[in-house]
């Protein structure tokens, strides 16, 4: 068992376009597998068009038919952030469970009334921006090798594509693996979208540990923060907060920087406290979970002996009292 993605996923690749001619281009994933269909509203670049990802994939002109022909259950969207909004609707309308954007240049604006949407469906949205998604062995989406990818026990949550593949290149060699993998291009996941992943890890009874990564934006740390204190999770949980001292200069008052940063020594502290892992080295991401791994083990084997002691207790107790 995986989240968001798996061996039953079947995904339709829906190119739309707004009219946007101002939009960048957009990225495509390098690898997909479990492509069902192609669908076109609008009129795509030609180049996105064209790509080799759909040589021989059937065409349909709507999203429902694609979906009623194929029973397709996963929608990725490439098109510009004008008719990003339309193809959330259309996959609303077709009771398609997972779409994931990929349009880059979308505001805040934008991506606000698509939140608002995914919050009256049953819908989830991942993007804007290419993600990454594997559950290795079973449906691969996005840039990252498959040779790098193994079945395993561990689950990757991160902000960046490129945490995602550091932390799956760590885990194989230290016999882990992966249950699932997912990794946001866009760097700035809303609180929304991450946290409905943490939730699925947790919940997923294949993932026995769990990585996480986000950036020094102390919003979704401090709902981070908030959300594990409240679930109280049993699984150990590894976070790796980067601190891109440039990226605070930039965004923050010099004089607030130092500000920013004692927040952030704050927050380290909250999810220490609540038994969060943190690390700032990229480096050690898979031995500190192979670590956190192992102590689970040797306190569910004390458990277990502990528990087979006082039921032989019991028995002799038992057989006491019968004797008497």
């Amino acid at each position: 068992m995986a989240i968001l993605v798996g061996s039953e996923s079947k995904i339709v690749v829906h190119l739309a376009s707004g009219g946007d001619l101002s939009a960048p281009p957009q990225p495509l994933p390098l690898l997909a597998s479990n492509l069902v269909a192609h669908v076109r509203t609008g009129d795509p670049d030609a180049s996105v068009v064209d790509h080799l990802l759909f040589d021989g994939l059937p065409a349909f002109e709507t999203l429902f038919a694609a979906v009623s022909e194929t029973g397709a259950n996963v929608s990725l969207v490439v098109g510009d952030p004008a008719a990003a909004e339309i193809a959330v609707n259309a996959a609303i309308e077709a009771k398609i469970p997972l779409v994931l954007l990929a349009v880059s240049g979308m505001t805040d604006i934008q991506r606000a009334r698509i939140d608002l949407l995914a919050a009256g469906s049953d819908i989830r949205i991942l993007g804007p921006g290419m993600p990454e998604i594997v559950t290795p062995g079973a449906c691969h989406i996005g840039s990252m090798p498959a040779y790098i990818c193994s079945r395993g026990q561990v689950g990757i949550l991160a902000d960046s594509a490129t945490f995602a593949q550091q932390a799956t290149l760590q885990t194989p060699a230290l016999g882990l693996g992966q249950s699932t993998v997912v990794g946001f291009e866009s760097g700035r996941p809303s609180s929304q979208a991450y946290l409905g992943c943490l939730d699925a890890l947790l919940a997923d009874p294949e993932t026995k540990g769990i990585v996480l990564s986000l950036d020094h934006h102390a919003g979704c740390l401090d709902a981070l923060a908030h959300h594990l204190a409240e679930c109280a999770a049993t699984k150990p949980i590894m976070l790796h907060l980067a601190r891109d001292g440039r990226r605070m200069a930039n965004e923050s008052p010099s004089n607030a920087v130092s500000i920013a940063r004692g927040r952030h020594m704050r927050l380290d502290e909250r999810l220490r406290d609540i038994g969060v892992i943190v690390t700032e080295s990229p480096a050690r991401v898979g031995r500190m979970m192979k670590s956190a791994l192992e102590r689970e083990d040797q306190k569910a084997l004390g458990s277990r002996r502990l528990a087979d002691f006082a039921s032989a207790m019991r028995q002799v107790e038992f057989e006491i009292y019968q004797t008497d």
